[in-house]
């Protein structure tokens, strides 16, 4: 018999800071991430103050035994990994960043089954603010009437989010739908586990891409590995926020549709030669996948317009263009300033009705 997984035993416990675990969270046959971990739903009540809803992240140390390399390696790697996004996730908190989701606590609990291994019976767990769900879990309502404000409050929500990690030195690196989180009529960036730093060395800036790479920009996939640290991964999470909106309107991601315009020949596990030379068939496919998302919408021209201008700037296929619609702004490239009032005044003015052609 196999034995018990520890993450997997905390439902009913009460940590000691009086967070009660009470519901163990399957993993849907499309989840991605948290391969290492395992979820639960937590709550709390101090004295009379209402009761305080929690999502609890416990890291699976078991799973070290199936990883191809030594068990000691492989541990190592784990518990870095916990360090390094507990370190990020605490730092946001302190730094009050209101559009990444909130971490509440980080700790570790000992189990007493005695069917553990004891040498797994400490089991480390962050706990975050609890939203709706991911944006999977909301969007087929919303999607079914594509309610067009909708959209652009959830993209406020997420450029926001990135514009307050990168005034802190963080690059998020893995923007997709399950990594922003719906609170009400509010979106927050979750899930900094890829996440990489300006400031100091992070646990995955050795990786040429850390994220997943089904949302990379195309540049990572042909191989091309910027030449500035900073700037590419800024124009990284630029790509991914723009992939972000091309999903919310499609149902697919900008990677996915380049790949299916591109021609079997100048596609990323075939091509053999540096990217600049491929870069114009990869923006000729980028032009037709974009012109078959707008050509779909049924909003208002202006509208449309504006989200053609979005998707082409934020995902342009060469990242020394990508994000140019900031120039000029004192930020610079790759700033998420201008794309932070954009969305809002366009959800603003989807809200009320009003065309928008006059957002920038």
């Amino acid at each position: 018999m196999a034995e018990p997984i520890p993450a997997n035993l905390l439902e009913g416990l009460t940590l000691d800071s009086g967070w009660v675990v009470s519901e163990l969270l399957e993993k849907g046959p499309d989840a991605t991430g948290g391969a290492f971990s395992s979820s639960y739903f937590v709550q709390r009540q101090v004295n009379d103050l209402p009761i305080e809803h929690g999502f609890l992240k416990a890291l699976d140390l078991s799973s070290a035994f199936s990883m191809p390399m030594s068990i000691v390696d492989a541990l190592q790697h784990l518990t870095n990994a916990y360090v390094h996004e507990r370190d990020l996730v605490l730092r946001c908190a302190s730094e009050r960043m209101g559009s990444v989701v909130i971490g509440i606590e980080a700790g570790e609990v000992t189990l007493t089954d005695a069917s553990v291994n004891p040498l797994l019976r400490t089991v480390p767990y962050l706990i975050f603010e609890r939203g709706e769900g991911d944006l999977r879990k909301v969007m087929d309502k919303k999607l079914a009437s594509l309610e067009e404000a909708w959209v652009f409050r959830v993209m406020h929500g997420v450029a926001n989010g990135l514009r307050q990690l990168h005034w802190s030195g963080i690059s998020h690196q893995d923007i997709k739908p399950s990594n922003v989180m719906s609170f009400g009529d509010e979106s927050k960036v979750g899930d900094l586990g890829r996440s990489c730093l300006r400031d100091r060395t992070g646990f995955y800036d050795s990786m040429p891409f850390a994220g997943d790479l089904a949302y990379a920009p195309p540049e990572y996939l042909y191989g091309a590995m910027p030449t500035d640290y900073w700037t590419g991964r800024r124009a990284s999470d630029a790509y991914q926020l723009g992939g972000l909106l091309v999903f919310l309107l499609s149902g697919t991601g900008m990677t996915a549709l380049i790949q299916k315009e591109l021609g079997v020949a100048f596609h990323w596990s075939t091509w053999p030669y540096p990217y600049e030379n491929v870069l114009p068939f990869v923006r000729d496919a980028f032009d037709t996948a974009v012109s078959s998302i707008t050509e779909t919408l049924r909003f208002d021209k202006s509208v449309i317009d504006h989200i053609d201008k979005l998707i082409r700037e934020l995902c342009d296929p060469d990242p020394a263009l990508r994000g140019m619609g900031s120039r000029g702004s004192r930020s610079g490239q790759h700033s998420m300033e201008r794309y932070v009032s954009r969305f809002d005044s366009l959800a603003i003015r989807a809200q009320r009705g009003i065309k928008s052609g006059g957002v920038s």
